[in-house]
């Protein structure tokens, strides 16, 4: 900015926002005792604001945000008593928030957030009456909330979220009737929540997670029928969610998960027909699963997983058809998976693993050919696995590990060229590996192991380059390894242990300079081990035992080796 500037003792209104300037502020700027507006948001100035800024005692409305300036706000901000509007945030200012804030009583916007500010709020913020707007979020303040917040009866949005408070909440902030948006998250609050928060029924915001709050979530909550927004996770709440929560009939989000909750999930929540998203995840919640969640259906996501719910799976479920993301695992669900999941057609990841389900994979989950994710490992599920998965073109982890299935594998797998990760390992699955598993040119990860797989390894996966993890443990694979492994660059974790291999260990495995995990123990591979193996490769899960080796093991076999 050119120090000219400061011939324009005339000037009302300065605006230069969102430009490339630079620099510091030329001191001339001060001398423009007329300014109503000084707008330079949006620039790379630096250095400090000075505290001749108080000689600009016209200004109402003070623009600085998202430039580079440092050091503390000057107390000579107490001198602009016209101040309507004041931003300073995304800068790089140090200290305390000047207490001589509180003498700009005709305040009704006030942003501080995104700096490096630190120390208590000054009690004196309780003198702006006419404040609507508070955000001093993203910063390292401490101390407790004063309650005289709660005297800022204009406001209408409030933000002290990601900063150090501490202490409890102030049952004060009941009395800001105005409020539309309250966020108190990524903070160091403890004690409960107020149940004065119940009067606030103009609010569409309220987020406290990420803090130490405990205790029960108080009834009152059911009156803020405004309410669209509720994050309340990642605390230490306890006893029973309120049936009162039904009666939020606004809520488009819905985040309780990470608390300690017990007890089921109140059927009034069938109630908030306008729910979006919806998580209760990692909580001790027992019982069933509702029912009348069949009714939320705008649901793009629920997450229930990491509870201690059982029972069957509602067939209500299928109605949700606008759902994305379904997280049921880690429970303790029984029966079989209803077949009308299959109408979910705009599922993208279904999560249904470490339960106890029973019975046979529905062919209906064909139908789901958005998803992108499928998990069922961990069940006891039964029969064989549907040749119909075969039209989840769009999926790129399909994992069924520790199962009871059985039978063959399809061949229609090899349409599934986006797969990344296929685990199908400690089931009772037989025959061959298919060769149309070739064509999965994206797999990273495939899990064989703990099968009743027979006849030689197939050469072919040599072909997919992309392989980091190879598991084909405890089967009945036989013949020698194909040397066509080699080309498996990428590979860091081999399992072949458990298998019926013979002939001599090929030295070319060596060769693959990431592998980090080699397993090849309980098979009948003969002769000497190479010992450019262990010179070659930095060797971290080594284990060769059960082998008919001859001669002497290499000496770095005795270092390296974790299960001779």
């Amino acid at each position: 900015m050119p120090p000219e500037i400061g011939r324009l003792p005339y000037l009302q209104v300065l605006s230069l926002d969102d430009n490339t300037l630079h620099g510091t502020l030329p001191s001339e700027v001060w001398y423009l005792t007329s300014l109503t507006i000084l707008d330079i948001e949006g620039n790379h100035f630096t250095g400090t604001l000075a505290t001749e800024l108080g000689l600009l005692t016209s200004l109402t409305d003070l623009y600085v945000g998202d430039n580079k300036f440092t050091g503390t706000l000057p107390s000579e901000l107490g001198l602009l008593k016209s101040l309507d509007i004041h931003s300073a945030s995304r800068n790089q200012f140090t200290g305390t928030l000047p207490s001589e804030l509180g003498l700009l009583t005709s305040l009704t916007s006030l942003s501080v957030r995104g700096n490096n500010l630190t120390g208590p709020l000054p009690s004196e913020l309780s003198f702006l009456a006419s404040l609507k707007y508070l955000a001093i979020y993203n910063n390292q303040f401490t101390g407790t909330l004063p309650p005289e917040v709660g005297y800022l009866t204009s406001l209408r949005e409030l933000y002290v979220d990601t900063n150090q408070f501490t202490g409890t909440l102030p049952s004060e902030l009941g009395l800001l009737t105005s409020l539309l948006n309250l966020r108190f998250h990524n903070n160091y609050f403890t004690g409960t929540l107020p149940s004065e928060f119940g009067l606030l029924t103009t609010l569409t915001e309220l987020t406290v997670d990420g803090n130490q709050l405990a205790g029960t979530i108080p009834s009152e909550l059911g009156k803020l029928i405004s309410l669209e927004y509720l994050g309340i996770y990642n605390n230490q709440f306890t006893g029973t969610l309120p049936p009162e929560v039904g009666y939020l009939t606004s809520l488009r989000e819905l985040y309780v998960d990470a608390n300690q909750f017990t007890g089921t999930l109140p059927s009034e929540l069938g109630l908030l027909t306008s729910l979006l998203n919806l998580h209760f995840h990692n909580n001790n919640f027992t019982g069933t699963l509702p029912s009348e969640f069949g009714l939320l259906t705008p649901l793009t996501e629920l997450t229930v997983d990491g509870n201690q719910l059982a029972g069957t799976i509602p067939s209500e479920l299928g109605k949700l058809i606008s759902l994305e993301y379904l997280g049921i695992y880690n429970n303790q669900f029984t029966g079989t998976l209803p077949p009308e999941v299959g109408y979910l057609t705009s599922l993208r990841e279904l999560y249904v693993d470490t339960n106890q389900f029973t019975g046979t994979l529905p062919s209906e989950l064909g139908l789901l050919t958005s998803l992108l994710n499928l998990h069922f490992h961990n069940n006891n599920f039964t029969g064989t696995l549907p040749s119909e998965f075969g039209l989840l073109i769009s999926l790129t982890e399909l994992i069924v590990d520790r199962n009871q299935l059985a039978g063959t594998i399809p061949s229609e797998l090899g349409k599934l060229t986006s797969l990344m990760t296929l685990g199908i390992g400690e089931n009772q699955f037989t025959g061959t590996v298919p060769s149309q598993i070739k064509g999965l040119l994206e797999l990273s990860t495939l899990y064989l192991g703990s099968n009743e797989f027979v006849g030689t390894f197939p050469s072919w996966i040599g072909d997919l380059l992309n392989l980091s993890t190879l598991w084909i443990n405890n089967n009945n694979f036989n013949g020698t390894l194909p040397s066509q492994l080699v080309k498996l660059a990428s590979l860091s974790s081999l399992d072949i242990s458990g298998n019926e291999f013979v002939g001599k260990f090929p030295s070319w495995i060596g060769n693959l300079k990431t592998l980090s995990d080699l397993l090849i123990s309980n098979n009948q591979f003969t002769g000497t081990f190479p010992p450019e193996i262990v010179k070659n490769l930095d060797l971290e899960d080594f284990c060769l035992h059960n082998n008919n080796f001859t001669g002497s093991l290499p000496e770095q076999v005795e270092t390296k080796s974790t299960c001779i």
